[in-house]
């Protein structure tokens, strides 16, 4: 609801804003998941995914809803839930430091267990 007033109310003036987000993971399918999931939450769409380079550009609807920080955490906790769904080595790829360049999660990590 939140959303849907603020686009059609001409005196709001939300405060859009586009943001990257480091991943985790660069296997393709648990980034497309991730991006999926993030684009649920309304007022957030996913614009691009790299995997290769481990990051997602978002656009936020409304910045000033939240911090930088903390849509960045809620983005890791839904790559963290599509990891430990669906990832052989979760634990693994989740102990990696996404702002780091370390490329230790890579693609066999594979799916399943």
């Amino acid at each position: 609801m939140h959303v849907a007033a603020s686009a059609s109310a001409p005196w709001i003036q939300p405060r859009g804003r586009i943001l990257i987000v480091p991943l985790r993971s660069d296997y393709d399918l648990f980034g497309v998941l991730t991006a999926e999931l993030t684009t649920l939450v309304p007022g957030s769409i996913v614009i691009d995914l790299d995997t290769s380079r481990r990051e997602m550009v978002v656009h936020i609807f409304d910045a000033s809803a939240g911090d930088d920080a903390t849509f960045r955490a809620r983005v890791l906790q839904q790559e963290a839930r599509v990891l430990r769904a669906l990832a052989r080595r979760a634990e693994e790829i989740l102990a990696v430091d996404p702002d780091s360049s370390d490329t230790g999660a890579d693609a066999d990590a594979g799916v399943g267990t």
